[in-house]
């Protein structure tokens, strides 16, 4: 169901109805994927106007989702699995036992899944049919995850460090030094974006673990997101998006701030828009 619509910015915006407490979502080309997190399902709507497509059974508490090019995968916070749906129409094609807790997922360019589990403070890495390859120890509370071009990457929030994989190994860990709670993270092609939960700022952590540039957000930053032009960050302590402006070389200002619903958890990009989950609204905010 659409709630609202209106011209905000330099885009058609609107406010879109899903199940209860939204957690996650991904975005597969045509349609935006949201999870579900309190009545353990994954909603589909199509990204031009928010126009349900289909909702579908995932795990227990399912958390973030990742779209690999044919199929949605679920991280189930609830019962350590992974649910694999085609995207095509939300089928169940496989559900794979993980770690204790998982929360986000993604995926390399050797075609293996990474799912960050919270609960044991361990990342599983699976292949592309679900099969367990092994298990990486993290930091402590693991929360995000990101592919970049020098690996992968996971927030480790209660430890203040971020823990750098490639092919499925472990090869450094980067203590970020008086930058509290990683949370969210981006890779914009050239520089990793980290959103400081306990901080209120975002910021550009290069590969010797130098926090080189930080921003100011709302409170609570969680979750990061680039459109190709923009930095966004959801700010889930007060219900807003701030958006960062780049200039010449560099991303210098704070642009603009969106209020958006109440305790906004994540955010995607659909090629022409972001789109930001709220979990206190049970709503997706069109940005």
């Amino acid at each position: 169901m659409q709630i609202a619509l209106g011209k905000w910015g330099r885009s058609f915006l609107g406010e879109f109805s899903t199940g209860k407490a939204p957690s996650g979502i991904c975005f597969d080309g045509q349609a935006v994927w949201i999870v579900n997190s309190g009545d353990n399902t994954i909603s589909k709507k199509r990204f031009s106007d928010g126009v349900d497509l289909g909702t579908f059974p995932t795990g227990n508490s399912p958390q973030g989702c990742r779209y690999d090019g044919q199929y949605i995968w679920v991280a189930n916070n609830g019962d350590n699995s992974v649910s694999k749906l085609a995207a095509f129409d939300g089928s169940l094609a496989g559900t794979f036992l993980v770690g204790r807790g998982p929360v986000a997922i993604t995926f390399d360019e050797n075609g293996l899944f990474y799912v960050v589990n919270n609960g044991d403070d361990t990342v599983s890495v699976l292949s592309w049919d679900g099969h367990l390859t092994r298990t990486i120890t993290v930091g402590h509370h693991p929360s995000g995850i990101v592919y970049t071009a020098t690996g992968v990457f996971v927030s480790n929030t209660d430890d203040d460090t971020l823990t750098q994989i490639q092919n499925g190994a472990v090869i450094g860990t980067l203590n970020l030094r008086g930058y509290h709670a990683p949370m969210g993270m981006v890779f914009d092609g050239e520089n990793l974006w980290v959103a400081f939960a306990n901080s209120n700022m975002v910021g550009v952590v290069s590969a010797n673990a130098i926090v080189t540039r930080t921003y100011p957000t709302g409170n609570l930053p969680v979750d990061v997101a680039y459109d190709g032009v923009y930095i966004w960050i959801v700010n889930q302590g007060d219900g807003t998006v701030t958006r960062l402006s780049p200039g010449p070389n560099t991303y210098n200002y704070v642009e603009k701030t969106f209020s958006v619903g109440k305790k906004p958890t994540a955010i995607a990009f659909d090629s022409a828009n972001m789109w930001i989950v709220n979990s206190g609204s049970n709503t997706t905010s069109k940005r």
